[in-house]
């Protein structure tokens, strides 16, 4: 150690400086922190719409939902998502049956029936009624071959408002 006297005094930093240098560092962060944000979001939209047209609804509903969106990107979630749904229901058929559960399979069907003119006209919407009409072929040709049921009586089962003798 030196002796205090060999000691050369601390220059101070002037304040002026020290508040320039931080505003410079602090809107040269914010710039980049913006910049990472728009370019990400940019970057979701476009993988959600090249997704779309790749028909990969799922990608593309997950790369749209929640952002701001122009008149075709909503199109495009909208339609998605009416695809999608449909097909949920269809997915929640087949596992359904995979666990043996055909009771089951089988509501879930009928409440597809039901819930299908809903979703038809929000499907209408976007302009994805023929999609939304060919899935839904599928479970009337389930109902069909599966349980020898119609579009009518299947109509009519889940028009039952008794649960008991729905079941039944």
């Amino acid at each position: 150690p030196l002796p205090e006297e060999a000691r050369q005094p601390e220059r101070r930093l002037p304040k002026k400086k020290v508040i320039l240098v931080s505003l410079v560092c602090l809107s040269f962060g914010l710039t980049v922190i913006i910049i990472a944000n728009v370019s990400g979001d940019y970057m979701n939209r476009m993988d959600g719409v090249e997704a779309y047209y790749s028909q990969d609804y799922m990608t593309c509903y997950q790369n749209l939902v929640g952002r701001n969106l122009n008149e075709s990107e909503q199109v495009m979630l909208g339609k998605s998502e009416s695809i999608l749904r449909i097909r949920l229901w269809i997915r929640e058929y087949e596992l359904f049956v995979e666990e043996g559960l055909e009771t089951e399979a089988l509501d879930s069907l009928l409440q597809s029936v039901y819930a299908y003119p809903s979703l038809y006209e929000y499907a209408g919407q976007w302009n994805a009624q023929s999609e939304v009409t060919a899935e839904y072929a599928q479970i009337l040709q389930i109902l069909s071959e599966k349980y020898n049921l119609t579009q009518e009586q299947a109509q009519e089962i889940i028009a039952v408002p008794d649960d008991v003798e729905y079941t039944i």
